[in-house]
């Protein structure tokens, strides 16, 4: 029962991290902007970036508060009150590696970018123009030293 209970809240917790990331894929291809659009592209980009993150963050508040939760239910089993903290201390270190990456990327001159980090995945996206092949090694190889994620589960995006 109480494996079923953290198997119910893992769920919904990949479920809103899908979906979170379902929307942004949408979202992003979908914004293919013309030439008489690059006048506002850059403010428009930047809203977009900040809506992305707003919206990560609230996923992530709502994911911590679950997990929190369940550490704390005195009356769940050991086990799942242990994958719930293994759960938050992953979900923290992916918002952490997010956090260094985009920083360092702002850092380096990209008008904004948006990272994201799961299990098997890292997605960078950044602003149109903004790269070419040096900046793509350069955000490959930071993708790789702060993840240690696989050079096949790393994808760069430019909107």
């Amino acid at each position: 029962m109480k494996m079923e209970k953290l198997i119910e809240s893992a769920g919904l917790t990949l479920a809103a991290t899908v979906v979170l990331i379902s929307m942004a894929a949408s979202f992003f291809l979908e914004h293919t902007p013309t030439k008489q659009e690059e006048a506002v592209k850059a403010s428009s980009a930047i809203n977009v970036f900040e809506e992305f993150r707003q919206e990560r963050e609230r996923v992530r508040q709502l994911e911590t508060v679950q997990l929190t939760a369940l550490m704390n239910d005195e009356g769940a089993d050991q086990d799942i009150r242990l994958e719930a903290y293994r759960m938050l201390a992953e979900l923290t270190r992916f918002m952490e590696q997010e956090a260094t990456m985009e920083g360092i990327l702002k850092m380096r001159g990209h008008a904004d970018c948006v990272v994201t980090v799961h299990e098997s995945s890292v997605n960078v996206v950044i602003y149109e123009g903004s790269g070419g092949k040096n900046e793509a090694a350069f955000i490959l190889d930071l993708a790789l030293r702060e993840t240690g994620q696989a050079a096949g589960n790393v994808k760069i995006l430019e909107v």
